[in-house]
């Protein structure tokens, strides 16, 4: 894959994966608009990593789970699916949807992290305006209209199911979703209905599960807001049996949180860091239900990001918290890189970057 760039030109072995779901040159940071590449082809050379692919994750389906071997077999079909969907496959496309959508690909993002991306395959499948796929002399091609129909299932499916304040964002809403594809393929998506939204006990530990990563192995957020209610954030806390004293007691995680007494966050509202049990304790008492925003970092990270992120009383959370309409952000190292932290700019500078982007980008 090459950068769409023309200054830029580099293969990408890697792109950067960015917090919303898109793709970054890693050389000079544009933005990789497609998922394929520059379009569906199918050749010899990616259907043969897709059939690689395919025999590596049923392998994986079939066998018995036998740890560190067992998740490499899958990490194997992740990828050489990532490699023919980068080629211009278009089930590798619909393949690497169904990985993200269903959690084969990195078990610490969040939900909506991953629906993110998975939407981004399904979606250059099933609604893409070509009127057929093509394929080199000696290959065959799928039934095109098929294949797209599959693909907008996929989706649908993936979408009927997301947080209310995830479909509440125009580009993931169900609705506007299935209108498009039934517009374009007809009623065939009648038994597809959205359902209720994320649980309360789901939605624990999915905060949960992204606190404890930051003191794993593999890709670890940096760091990350979550909108809660007070309620929610007890729960988080008494989840699994004592595991969040332990992680913010062996610093393994910073967190910290925001009360919203109504309306948006103002220069008068100051983080209150939950550093130890008994100011944890003492916080939780005093919460009833209303609004939280917990804010998280991972102590093994860079401190200059901390260092910015709370200074002046938490300013640049508050910016993110007060712009931003998703019900959680979670920030990599590919997302500082794509703001400019190891390009010469301060780290204060790009992790400032980040957050203005992301708080006017569905503004």
């Amino acid at each position: 894959m090459k950068c769409v760039n023309p200054k830029c030109g580099k293969t990408i072995e890697r792109p950067l994966e960015l917090y919303d779901g898109r793709w970054a040159c890693p050389y000079c940071r544009s933005i990789v608009g497609d998922v394929v590449g520059e379009g569906f082809r199918i050749t010899a050379e990616n259907e043969m990593l897709f059939t690689q692919s395919e025999i590596c994750f049923l392998t994986w389906l079939t066998a018995g789970r036998d740890g560190r071997r067992d998740r490499h077999m899958l990490e194997n079909a992740v990828e050489l699916c990532r490699e023919a969907a980068l080629a211009g496959h278009p089930r590798a496309a619909m393949r690497m949807g169904y990985y993200y959508d269903k959690d084969f690909v990195e078990e610490n993002r969040s939900e909506t992290a991953r629906c993110r991306v998975a939407y981004t395959y399904y979606a250059s499948v099933c609604f893409n305006g070509g009127s057929s796929v093509d394929a080199e002399p000696g290959v065959t091609a799928p039934d095109w209209n098929k294949l797209r129909i599959e693909a907008a299932k996929l989706l649908l499916g993936m979408l009927s199911a997301t947080p209310a304040d995830f479909d509440a964002i125009d580009t993931y809403s169900f609705a506007r979703n299935k209108a498009k594809a039934e517009s374009m393929f007809g009623n065939q998506f009648g038994a597809i209905k959205r359902a209720a939204g994320q649980s309360e006990s789901d939605r624990v530990k999915e905060v949960h599960d992204m606190l404890a990563s930051c003191a794993g192995k593999g890709r670890i957020p940096v760091f990350g807001v979550y909108s809660l209610d007070g309620d929610s954030l007890k729960a988080v806390v008494r989840y699994g049996g004592g595991d969040f004293y332990r992680l913010i007691e062996r610093r393994k995680v910073r967190v910290g949180i925001f009360v919203a007494n109504g309306g948006r966050l103002g220069a008068a509202d100051r983080i209150q860091m939950l550093t130890n049990r008994r100011l944890v304790e003492a916080t939780l008492e005093e919460l009833g239900s209303e609004k939280v925003y917990m804010y998280f970092f991972a102590l093994r990270k860079q401190p200059s990001v901390m260092d910015a992120l709370e200074s002046r009383g938490g300013e640049l959370l508050r910016e993110l918290i007060n712009g931003g309409r998703k019900p959680s952000y979670v920030f990599y190292d590919d997302d500082l890189v794509y703001a400019g932290a190891k390009r010469g700019s301060s780290v204060k500078k790009a992790v400032k970057n980040l957050i203005n982007e992301a708080a006017e980008a569905e503004a």
